[in-house]
């Protein structure tokens, strides 16, 4: 038997003959090259729950290229206010608010990151580790929405993302965002109301997602064991839906797990960096140095609505590229007091 017949017959029967023979014995065969994307670019689509990669990385097609600079100026009215524990970001027309945005303060205080008991993940990938963060922040009750996002950017979605006009709502949860939109959002926001806003710092998100000061019995997604109670989650669907579709979390955040994943401002790590990051206690961490990371990358949390249970856990990272266009990935904000 010739090299080459021999190599047709073993692609033949590990591609063809044998997983459609095992699946109708109740057992489906997943095959999974580490740190290589499948068709949609989404390893946490890729992935068994049984199986991590060393290096759990989402590279998809990169997204039009926006020109911030030369969009028109956004003229929306956005005000901040306060009240209480919250902050809200109120965009106007008149005196009349046509889109409220809620921040719920998260107090400084000390949690255990990475894959503890519950997270069902084996703690080589994400070591348990102490992490102080020392400074209150507010985080966003829900993800940013479509319209919030063109208002603050560019008056309308027509100007910053012209092929999603013909699939766009303004009360959904902004799809399609890669690193630098997110990025250009915070700045012109910040710009705007004259406070610091900003993406979350990987610690931060987690800390938040676990319940932040307010959390009692830890979980294994934002506010529950089963991901149905918390997570908008339809392998089916094609963008992400409204916010505050499921029950909130000990702190009162929404879609934490599931509906868009969430950009961070951490830098993407490899596996080597990241199990020093995560094997050390820590105080107010930002990642691996951008030097130390992954080059163009940085990490997502939460998954997003067709994500598997895996991925949809508190404490795992997705290194996902800055150019990432998808309409699963989405952002929401923090802002420092």
């Amino acid at each position: 038997m010739t090299s080459s017949l021999k190599i047709f017959l073993t692609i033949c029967i590990t591609y063809v003959i044998l997983p459609p023979l095992l699946h109708s014995c109740g057992k489906e065969v997943i095959i999974v090259e580490k740190s290589q994307p499948n068709e949609s670019g989404n390893s946490c689509d890729n992935v068994s729950d049984q199986d991590l990669p060393d290096n759990p990385t989402d590279n998809a097609s990169n997204g039009p290229s926006i020109d911030f600079a030369s969009l028109p100026p956004s003229s929306a009215d956005i005000r901040l206010s306060a009240g209480g524990d919250y902050l809200y970001l109120d965009l106007f027309e008149g005196e009349t608010i046509t889109i409220r945005y809620k921040l719920i303060r998260c107090k400084s205080g000390t949690f255990k990151m990475g894959a503890t008991s519950e997270q069902g993940i084996s703690e080589t990938f994400f070591p348990p580790h102490d992490v102080t963060l020392t400074k209150d922040f507010y985080i966003g009750e829900t993800e940013v929405t479509e319209g919030l996002y063109a208002a603050v950017v560019a008056n309308t979605i027509a100007a910053v993302r012209p092929e999603l006009v013909k699939n766009y709502n303004k009360k959904w949860v902004a799809g399609w965002i890669t690193f630098y939109d997110a990025m250009s959002f915070c700045t012109m926001a910040s710009k705007k109301l004259n406070v610091a806003i900003s993406l979350p710092t990987s610690a931060q998100w987690e800390y938040a997602a676990r319940g932040g000061h307010k959390h009692t019995v830890q979980t294994r997604y934002a506010g529950s064991d089963d991901f149905s109670d918390v997570a908008y989650h339809d392998k089916a669907a094609y963008h992400p839906t409204f916010p505050k579709t499921k029950k909130k979390n000990t702190l009162g955040i929404y879609d934490m797990t599931g509906n868009a994943q969430e950009w961070t401002l951490d830098y993407a790590s490899n596996g080597k960096t990241r199990q020093v990051y995560y094997s050390i206690a820590s105080v107010d961490p930002t990642g691996p140095s951008k030097e130390d990371a992954m080059s163009g990358s940085h990490v997502s949390r939460g998954g997003g609505y067709s994500s598997n249970s895996l991925c949809l856990s508190n404490c795992y990272e997705l290194n996902v590229s800055d150019t990432r266009y998808y309409p699963m990935q989405g952002f929401r904000i923090v802002l420092i007091p």
